[in-house]
């Protein structure tokens, strides 16, 4: 296959798992791209089977699943360090590129263009230099809690979009 097609190929299951199963849509692959075969469309949509199968095969996502991940430790009253971490992270968001965007700004202004040139990515270090901190203070915990709860939710949805397709057939 060339690299045009496996990226037309790509793009169309990547558009048929977000957008097809969406209700009010009428539009069809094969509406959009009526040069693609069936056969085609068809190995897309095995190829994404699998890929699907195979991830909720990992002990990770098994896990998840089987445990029932939940958000309920969020409910909890969460610890002063946590909070000062949560805080870092909100704080390093303006930090980023809308203190950049203000420095070009007044680089512009004052007609010094070595205040972004040298400011920006300072600035810029320094707010993934507070991100990374308020990670650090709010801890892992939380983010594996979050992202254990997110497979789970994302898995439960793609296999019951397999299963809701024809069976595959291991020999093709």
């Amino acid at each position: 296959m060339s690299v045009q097609i496996r990226r037309i190929c790509l793009l169309l299951s990547l558009y048929s798992w977000f957008t097809l199963h969406a209700p009010g849509w009428e539009v069809t692959p094969r509406a959009l791209f009526p040069t693609l075969s069936g056969v085609m469309l068809d190995s897309m949509r095995r190829l994404t089977e699998k890929i699907i199968l195979y991830c909720a095969a990992l002990a990770f996502v098994r896990s998840a699943i089987e445990e029932g991940a939940n958000l309920d430790a969020f409910r909890e009253k969460p610890t002063l360090t946590v909070l000062a971490g949560v805080f870092a992270i909100v704080i390093s968001f303006p930090l980023g590129w809308p203190a950049v965007a203000a420095l070009g700004l007044l680089s512009i202004k004052m007609q010094t263009p070595w205040i972004v040139v040298i400011g920006g990515p300072l600035i810029y270090g320094f707010s993934h230099l507070v991100f990374l901190f308020g990670m650090y203070l709010s801890g892992a915990v939380y983010s594996l809690i979050f992202c254990r709860w997110l497979t789970r939710v994302i898995m439960e949805r793609a296999l019951s979009w397999t299963a809701s397709s024809q069976p595959i057939d291991p020999a093709r």
